[in-house]
């Protein structure tokens, strides 16, 4: 059985009690860690270095505190001349960044410009070939379709004249037949009269002059056209005027 009192603080004495609790750790701090020493600042430079790195982590959140966190970082361990160096340093390297970037774009675009001005030029000349061959083909169709235009004509004037010769050659072969026949009509009285007249010809003439008469139109026909034919054979033994 514990006979000890039981001790019970009050609120102000166990506000009282944590202050000399947290000033006895302060003097042990200071003692052991003084102000400026190695221990002391090597303990600063790493509080700063997590709030720089803690804040780089939430720079969507707080880009400002990063700027904070880094200032005070390189302040501290490099004093502000080295704060300033290491700014001059990083904006270079952003500066230089983003001359690249701007160089690379431009490269690039003018590579499509030169793609596009060769394509510019592709579809230019393409676009002549194709007029100058629409034209040509053009002149062709206006060229056949004359043609065309042409052919009807003689055609239809060689109908026209076709048909023309064969209505004169009809009539030719209907007064043809008329004369036939009354020639040959004739022909039949002839032969009548000379074999039941009187005259003083004998058999043999009468006979002669009925076969005469009978086979005169073949005989009139190829005697017509040897004598064409010998005029002409005549004609082209003459000497030829080569003025006319």
């Amino acid at each position: 059985m514990n006979n000890s009192p039981n001790i019970q603080l009050t609120e102000s004495q166990n506000e009282m009690l944590n202050s000399f609790n947290e000033l006895i750790q302060q003097s042990s701090q200071a003692v052991l860690c003084p102000p400026g020493s190695e221990c002391d600042t090597n303990k600063n430079t790493t509080s700063l270095y997590k709030k720089y790195v803690d804040s780089e982590r939430n720079l969507s959140q707080a880009p400002m505190n990063v700027d904070v966190a880094e200032k005070n970082y390189y302040s501290y361990t490099l004093g502000d001349s080295g704060y300033d160096a290491y700014q001059t340093e990083k904006f270079s390297k952003e500066v230089d960044g983003i001359v690249k970037t701007k160089i690379d774009d431009f490269v690039k675009k003018m590579t499509e410009i030169r793609k596009t001005n060769e394509n510019i030029r592709y579809i230019t000349i393409n676009t002549e070939n194709v007029e100058e061959l629409n034209n040509k083909y053009d002149t062709e169709n206006k060229e056949m379709t004359l043609q065309v235009v042409n052919s009807g004509s003689d055609l239809l004037t060689n109908d026209r004249k076709t048909f023309y010769e064969k209505q004169n050659y009809d009539i030719l072969l209907k007064w043809y037949s008329l004369w036939f026949y009354i020639y040959y009509g004739l022909f039949i009285v002839f032969c009548i009269m000379v074999i039941v007249g009187k005259s003083n010809y004998s058999l043999v003439a009468k006979i002669g002059m009925i076969l005469f008469f009978l086979f005169y139109n073949f005989l009139f026909y190829y005697a017509i056209l040897y004598g064409i034919s010998f005029v002409k054979y005549i004609n082209n033994l003459l000497p030829k005027n080569t003025n006319l």
